[in-house]
């Protein structure tokens, strides 16, 4: 994994210059786990911010790093998906893997521990970011709207964090669990979309 980095650094794919850190063409910044948990924990309790930070971190994955990275180096589908997760583990996300995948669906399970949701207190999942950059990922992988949800964390005392990524209409035709509805669609979108809704 850490391979990977010096590779990327030989082939000046990483540059660091006076005020900009890029990588592979996007600006990165390095910052402490604390913004994310402060913005977390202020916050985990408003489900319509908790929605925008979701999409506005799905939303660079797709038309930034992932995409950079499925361009320079003509990665696809689970290749790309697999290369983000390992990127994910050397930049501070936590232990990242894939427990389960189902090709002929397009869906995955994915468990993270060590994550930052480790360090926040919460009775709903808090992931938000995270969840936004898996949702990304797999969309900028397969060419389809993509999203994920959460249904364990850290922060509501379980051992690990989980999440299921799977196709936007996957969530809207098959349904979702209400607990997890709000994680990736507005109460409008359920009505407009017409979303089933799981007990």
């Amino acid at each position: 994994m850490f391979d990977m980095f010096k590779k990327l650094l030989m082939a000046q794919q990483i540059k660091f210059e006076e005020g900009n850190i890029s990588f592979l063409n996007s600006r990165v910044l390095i910052a402490p786990s604390e913004l994310f948990i402060n913005l977390i924990e202020k916050f985990k309790d408003n489900e319509s911010i908790c929605l925008e930070l979701y999409r506005a971190s799905k939303f660079c994955n797709i038309k930034g790093f992932a995409d950079e990275v499925s361009i320079k180096y003509k990665l696809k589908q689970m290749e790309l998906a697999k290369w983000l997760v390992n990127t994910g583990n050397v930049s501070g996300w936590g232990k990242i893997k894939f427990t389960s995948e189902d090709d002929s669906n397009k869906m995955a399970i994915i468990e993270v521990r060590n994550g930052i949701s480790e360090k926040v207190k919460s009775k709903i999942p808090v992931d938000h970011f995270l969840r936004g950059q898996i949702a990304g990922g797999a969309s900028a992988a397969f060419d389809i709207d993509f999203d994920c949800i959460e249904r364990k964390c850290m922060a509501i005392g379980e051992d690990c964090c989980e999440f299921v990524v799977k196709p936007r209409k996957s969530f809207i035709k098959d349904g979702i669990s209400k607990g997890f509805a709000g994680q990736i669609f507005s109460k409008d979108e359920i009505k407009k979309l017409k979303v089933k809704i799981l007990k």
